[in-house]
């Protein structure tokens, strides 16, 4: 923007580069879902999570949310994220609108 370009692909090669990321994600989480039952071990690793994470819970108290529902809590932690994401690329698109509307009208106003 600043060499009097607008960043019209930049977009576009972001959310292609994501979605293959959430594609390859995918597919991964596919097959190892597919080989889980096949493989043993993978419970032991989660028991441990789990036991540490039980261990720290009882020491602060959490939402009453997520001690009935579980599956909110990461829920709740990822769309908090992206909610305040939201909310400073909101901001941010606000502030590059107006100041390009200013920019505009002193180049109209100079050249007229």
């Amino acid at each position: 923007m600043q060499l009097g370009q607008l960043p019209v692909t930049c977009g576009l090669f972001f959310s292609l580069g994501h979605s293959t990321i959430v594609v390859i994600f995918i597919v991964a989480i596919s097959i190892s879902t597919s080989i889980f039952d096949k493989v043993g071990g993978f419970g032991d690793v989660g028991g441990i999570i789990g036991e540490n994470l039980g261990y720290l819970v009882q020491y602060i108290e959490p939402p009453l949310i997520w001690t009935l529902y579980p599956p909110a809590t990461g829920a709740s932690i990822s769309g908090s994220f992206l909610f305040l994401i939201g909310v400073a690329n909101s901001i941010t698109l606000y502030r590059v609108i107006k100041r390009r509307r200013a920019v505009s009208d002193r180049i109209s106003r100079w050249s007229s």
